[in-house]
């Protein structure tokens, strides 16, 4: 028997080889534990369990992969398979968003035991493959938040800022670089042929509030929406500059959770007609229907419209869910889309992720009657879309479903730091495009730049960036191939080819003046100090 942890950054991956493996054909059919795997940088200890028959049933194999410390709070994107030492998979399962909370991933039918019996013979290799998705510890997630962070500062700072943009005599102060890659029709829309052709000042006629044009250049500069709605007014303006990261986002939900997620979760979709609704009465019920979840440890599903009235705050669609025989020792894993929609047009959307704790959960004010009824007291014509995705984390889920309308496939959303990260990306590729800065390597290598960009990412250099709008060279003392992985860092907040040898050679040249950004130089030690194998 041999054991070996294999770690990357946010990877983790444990292989446990049993040298000589037989399935058993006595009875009863005993367990096989692994020692025990010591992951040193986090101090979790992890442990496969295999029987070879299974208690519940002889035909199959059960394989389990579990916690055996404390619990944490992490997320994992799992994969566990078994297989022959020269690599053949023999069978594997994937299992999404997996907190380890007193659960274990695997199955008591795992395989087939005939399926496989002619292969499990002589060396097997099982294997787990992890990768954290918590927010919290996702490298990649950290480096994108740092860019939007850094494009944030700059905007609120308007340090070099080049335009100013005016909206209901609302001044806001912006960059053209910026813009070129994020919003190109921007020019067209203010009838101009490109970002050179504007004058310093602009006024806007966008049919936007200042407030709601204030949450789309917040979004340009930093991908994030500041209130989860979106609303028509802010997205048809969005379809105007062609803010395509925008328009992508809503209407093709980037999250992997959401792409992947119909094989390993539930789906039901609930149709309120709300034709024939009277005048709107609080704490009046509208529908109130229970249906039933095959795969879920918890049977039934309790769905309910109705309207809260809050007083001078106005009514509210509320819409209530519960589990009947709600287990609190199993959470559940609740995503909720909401969309209302008029005579097929969306009025509004909204999702929201929640972990039920308890039975009872109410989906956040979504709708006030005052936002979406003109003329009449009644929401006659109108339709509310409920699209559910639940997994308690303990098996394989079939999809199903409870609606007879399709609407467009219209979502909210919240951040889309991948795509900021890809058009600022475009800046140092294209840098001639209203560039005002050329850095120097140390032979002479030039790299066209943007003092807004590199005073928002590179605060270390801010001392040696002119202040006047005139074209300037700076020399650095570095060689042209790392100066070019610190643009690359600099403008996308990532590295592509990232290794061991280019965190140390970076890790080398913080040593010299002018120092790394920060970031990047915790980038590289972390990277250094986790990738590391292990062997028991």
């Amino acid at each position: 028997m041999s054991l070996e942890v294999n770690r990357k950054p946010n990877i983790k991956k444990f292989v446990w080889t049993i040298e000589n493996f037989s399935l058993i054909t006595s009875q009863p059919g005993g367990v096989f534990s692994s020692p025990s795997f010591n992951t040193k940088s986090d101090r979790q200890t992890w442990v496969f369990l295999i029987y070879p028959k299974s208690i519940v049933n002889e035909k199959y194999i059960s394989l389990y992969f579990a916690k055996d410390s404390a619990i944490d709070n992490k997320l994992y994107n799992c994969t566990l398979s078994i297989g022959s030492t020269n690599g053949k998979i023999f069978k594997s399962k994937q299992y999404l968003h997996v907190h380890f909370s007193n659960i274990a991933i695997g199955g008591e039918c795992f395989m087939r035991r005939d399926h496989y019996r002619h292969f499990l013979k002589g060396p097997v290799k099982i294997q787990c493959e992890l990768s954290e998705i918590c927010h919290g510890c996702d490298d990649e997630t950290i480096e994108y938040k740092n860019l939007s962070q850094d494009l944030k500062n700059l905007y609120e700072s308007q340090q070099y800022s080049d335009l100013t943009l005016y909206v209901d005599q609302h001044e806001f102060k912006v960059h053209r670089s910026i813009l070129s890659v994020r919003s190109p029709s921007l020019p067209h829309v203010l009838g101009y042929h490109n970002f050179e052709d504007l004058p310093k000042s602009v006024e806007v006629v966008s049919g936007l509030s200042p407030e709601k044009f204030e949450q789309l250049i917040r979004y340009v500069y930093t991908g994030e929406l500041q209130s989860g709605d979106v609303s028509s007014e802010l997205f048809d303006y969005s379809n105007d500059l062609k803010l395509h990261s925008l328009e992508k986002s809503v209407y093709e939900e980037p999250n992997e959770y959401h792409t992947h997620s119909v094989v390993n979760a539930e789906e039901l979709n609930i149709i309120w007609n709300l034709d024939n609704i009277g005048p709107l009465e609080g704490g009046s019920v509208i529908s109130s229907q229970i249906l039933e979840t095959t795969e879920i440890y918890s049977p039934q599903l309790v769905a309910q419209l109705a309207f809260s009235d809050k007083g001078d705050n106005g009514k509210f669609l509320d819409v209530l869910f519960r589990f009947n025989e709600f287990d609190e020792e199993r959470p559940i894993l609740f995503v909720c889309k909401m969309t209302l929609t008029y005579q097929d047009c969306s009025l509004s959307f909204k999702e929201v992720n929640h972990v039920f704790t308890t039975e009872d959960w109410h989906f956040p004010e979504f709708i006030k009657d005052t936002d979406i009824i003109q003329k009449s007291n009644s929401l006659g014509g109108m339709c509310l879309k409920a699209e559910l995705i639940m997994s308690d984390n303990s098996t394989t889920f079939s999809t199903k479903s409870y609606t007879n309308e399709i609407f467009d496939n219209a979502q909210h959303i919240t951040a889309n730091y991948e795509q900021l990260s890809n058009d600022i990306g475009l800046l140092s590729q294209r840098g001639e495009y209203v560039s005002d800065l050329i850095l120097f390597s140390s032979h002479c290598d030039p790299f066209l730049a943007h003092k807004a960009i590199l005073w928002a990412r590179w605060p270390e250099i801010r001392d040696e960036l002119p202040l006047d709008s005139d074209m300037k060279e700076i020399k650095i003392a570095v060689d042209g191939e790392i100066l070019g992985v610190l643009m690359e860092y600099i403008y996308s907040g990532k590295i592509q080819d990232f290794d061991e040898e280019t965190a140390a050679m970076l890790l080398e040249v913080d040593k010299k003046t002018p120092k790394l950004p920060y970031s990047l130089v915790k980038k590289c030690e972390k990277f250094l100090e986790d990738a590391e194998v292990i062997h028991f």
